[in-house]
């Protein structure tokens, strides 16, 4: 996924927000695919004196199964996005 953000690349304090999933079922850790539901992503961009903050979340429901006992469970994961781009 790629974001358009000529629109706010030379406008200081400009902000262009996002929303979109990504379909990650495909990830293989270590012969396991616990992203079985599609990853949605949303956040904006903001130009802060020339340097693009993007900042956001991305949420999923992860398929695992538990180390100890062996039962299986499922877990919302939401992993914070920042970084300057």
């Amino acid at each position: 996924m790629r974001l358009d953000l000529s629109s706010i690349i030379h406008i200081p304090d400009a902000s262009k927000s996002f929303q979109f999933q990504v379909d990650l079922s495909d990830l293989d850790f270590y012969g396991i695919r616990p992203i079985t539901q599609p990853v949605q992503a949303e956040g904006s961009v903001t130009n802060h004196a020339g340097a693009l903050v993007l900042e956001g979340t991305a949420r999923s429901v992860l398929d695992l199964t538990c180390d100890r006992c062996g039962k299986a469970f499922s877990r919302e994961k939401v992993v914070a996005l920042d970084s300057l781009v």
